[in-house]
C-alpha cells in the first residue's frame, strides 16, 4: 500500500509539472518574421480610443494574468502587455473540454479529454471530472484576477460596465464559455453560469455536445432540441451567442430562431479568402452582419493567409469589403494554441498597417474597438 501511495504521489507530481509546461509548448510567438514599427499615429489611436479583442483562451493556463509572463516568447497576453497596447476590453473564453488526437476530418466526442490532464495537475476532483465545474472554476479565476488587480480591471456584466471601457479608465473583462458542454446535463445550468458572470455563450468547440454540433465534430449537423432551448434562454438573459466552431447547419439553425438577436463569430475568417472548415461561409456571415452581428478576424494562418500583420489586415479588408465596416473586429484567439507573429503588446502594428493601406481613421477606430463596443451594448443586459 505504501509503495502504491509513493507511486501515485510521483505520478501526480509529474502530471502537475506537465500541466505547468503545456503553455511553453503551445502558446508561442513566431519571432522569425520582421514586424513593422507602429507609427506615432497608430499608437495615438490606441491611446485615445477603445481597443477590444473578442476572444482569448488565457483562463485555461495557470499563469498569473496580472504579471508579465515569465515564459519569454511563450504566452500571448497578460495585463501589463494589454495595458502596453492600450487595450480596454477582452473576452476571456473558458475552454472546458479539449479532445486528444483532434482530427479536422471529424473528432469523436468519446476521444480522451486533454483537460483531465490539465485539471488533474491542479488536484481538483470536481474540475477533473466535469466541464460544468471547470466553467465554475474558471469564473472564480477571472473574478479573483479582477479583485486582485487594484482597479486596473473590472467585470463587464451589463451595459453600464462598458462606460469605464469607453472612457479608458480600466480594462473590461467579459467572461464566456467555449462549447455548451460547459452547461452540463441540465439546460437550467445556464442561469447558474449567468449568475457566475458568464455573458458569452459559445455553442460548440472541438467536439459535438448535448446542445450543438461542431465544425470539427463527428456529426456536423445542427442544434439539438436542448440546444434550441439553450439559445432561447441565452437570448432572454442578454448573453451574447457565439457561433465560432459551430457547424454550418448549426449556424443556420441559430439564424432561424434568433430573428432579432445580433450574433457573434468571435474568432474566424471568411471562406472566400481562406477555404477550409474553420472559416465561416460568406453567405452566413452576410446574414449575421445584416442583423447587426459581428465577425472577429483571427490572427493565425488557418483563418487568414498568414500570421503576419499584413495578412491579418488582408483578412480584415476582405471582411470589410464583403460585410461593411460596421461588422468586423479583432478576434485574435490569443493563448489558444496558435502561433501569431506578435503578442498583444504589439497590437498597434495592425493599426499601423491598416492606416498604411489607406483605411480612413473613422474606419480604423471601428475595427480596433468601436464595433465591438457597440455590439456588446446592443446585447448585454441594461
Amino acid at each position: 500500500m505504501k509503495r502504491f501511495i509513493k507511486i501515485l504521489i510521483v505520478v501526480l507530481a509529474i502530471v502537475r509539472v506537465i500541466g505547468w509546461q503545456i503553455e511553453r509548448l503551445i502558446n508561442r510567438v513566431d519571432r522569425t518574421k520582421p514586424l513593422p514599427t507602429a507609427s506615432p499615429r497608430a499608437l495615438e489611436l490606441h491611446q485615445t480610443n477603445p481597443v477590444v479583442d473578442v476572444h482569448n483562451d488565457t483562463l485555461l493556463f495557470e499563469r498569473n494574468f496580472l504579471n508579465r509572463s515569465k515564459f519569454g516568447p511563450e504566452g500571448h497576453i497578460d495585463l501589463p502587455r494589454a495595458e502596453q497596447a492600450d487595450v480596454n476590453l477582452l473576452v476571456f473564453a473558458a475552454a472546458t473540454l479539449i479532445p486528444m488526437g483532434f482530427n479536422a476530418a471529424g473528432t469523436d466526442s468519446s476521444a480522451p479529454d486533454l483537460l483531465k490532464l490539465v485539471y488533474g495537475a491542479r488536484f481538483s476532483p470536481q474540475t477533473f471530472m466535469t466541464p460544468f465545474q471547470r466553467a465554475i472554476h474558471q469564473s472564480k479565476r477571472l473574478h479573483g484576477m479582477v479583485g486582485q488587480s487594484g482597479g486596473r480591471m473590472h467585470m463587464v456584466l451589463n451595459q453600464k460596465d462598458l462606460e469605464p471601457v469607453e472612457n479608458k479608465r480600466s480594462l473590461g473583462a467579459v467572461l464566456g464559455f467555449e462549447g455548451a458542454q460547459a452547461v452540463g446535463d441540465k439546460v437550467e445550468n445556464i442561469h447558474t453560469l449567468f449568475d457566475r458572470g458568464y455573458r458569452v455563450a459559445g455553442l460548440s468547440h472541438f467536439v459535438d455536445n448535448k446542445y450543438a454540433h461542431s465544425k470539427h465534430g463527428a456529426k456536423r449537423t445542427g442544434l439539438t432540441v436542448e440546444g434550441r432551448d439553450l439559445v432561447g434562454r441565452c437570448a432572454e438573459l442578454g448573453m451574447v451567442i457565439d457561433l465560432a466552431h459551430l457547424s454550418a447547419t448549426g449556424v443556420e439553425d441559430v439564424l432561424s430562431i434568433t430573428k432579432n438577436v445580433p450574433l457573434l463569430v468571435s474568432h474566424t475568417g471568411l471562406r472566400s479568402l481562406v477555404d477550409n472548415n474553420r472559416t465561416i461561409i460568406d453567405e452566413q456571415a452576410l446574414e449575421i452582419a445584416r442583423r447587426g452581428g459581428l465577425i472577429g478576424i483571427g490572427f493565425w494562418e488557418e483563418v487568414v493567409p498568414d500570421n503576419t500583420p499584413e495578412a491579418i489586415v488582408d483578412g480584415i479588408q476582405h471582411a470589410i469589403e464583403l460585410l461593411g465596416e460596421d461588422h468586423v473586429c479583432f478576434g485574435s484567439d490569443y493563448d489558444g494554441a496558435i502561433t501569431p507573429s506578435f503578442d498583444i503588446s504589439q497590437l498597434p502594428v495592425l493599426t499601423h498597417v491598416m492606416l498604411q493601406r489607406g483605411m480612413s481613421e473613422p474606419t480604423v477606430k471601428k475595427i480596433i474597438g468601436g464595433n465591438a463596443l457597440r455590439f456588446f451594448r446592443s446585447v448585454l443586459p441594461a
